[in-house]
């Protein structure tokens, strides 16, 4: 069995997206720091899958319920990680670092193959989109003002 999704994003507007791409709810990022100076929260969370590091990953790692599981694959927020062991200690939690850099070629390719097949997402095309070089300085212009969505693939021929 598996689990119920929910999505969190700054962006009010981003939640019909969201929920489109399979989220069965979405909340606020504030949200999720709501009560973050405690040494533990209240567990919400029976696993987590943590793109943003920083304050976001260490709510959620003391927000997961107990025996959960917390993975970190980002650092946009911050690469600093500032929690207590309680989650640890107290709740069992596990901290699983996604590593896509130095994974061996054939666990890399056993992935992509899933990614290709039963894991592929059913909307693929809505999380990214391509852009030229002559587009990619407007681009970048609306990650920095928070205006964009998903990956970005730059095309060097085009």
């Amino acid at each position: 069995e598996g689990f119920r999704v929910v999505a969190a994003t700054g962006k009010e507007s981003e939640h019909a997206f969201l929920k489109d791409l399979g989220a069965a709810d979405v909340v606020s990022r504030a949200s999720l720091l709501e009560k973050a100076d405690r040494p533990l929260m209240s567990e919400r969370w029976g696993a987590v899958v943590d793109c943003v590091g920083g304050s976001i990953l260490a709510a959620a790692l003391k927000s997961t319920a107990y025996g959960g599981a917390v993975t970190c694959c980002g650092l946009v927020a911050s690469p600093e990680l500032n929690v207590n062991v309680f989650p640890f200690i107290l709740r069992g939690v596990c901290l699983l670092g996604i590593d896509s850099v130095e994974i061996d070629r054939p666990r890399r390719e056993l992935v992509w193959g899933k990614l290709a097949g039963p894991w592929k997402p059913a909307r693929l095309a809505q999380m990214s989109r391509t852009v030229g070089l002559d587009g990619l300085e407007a681009e970048i212009e609306r990650m920095l003002k928070g205006q964009s969505r998903g990956r970005v693939l730059v095309d060097l021929d085009a």
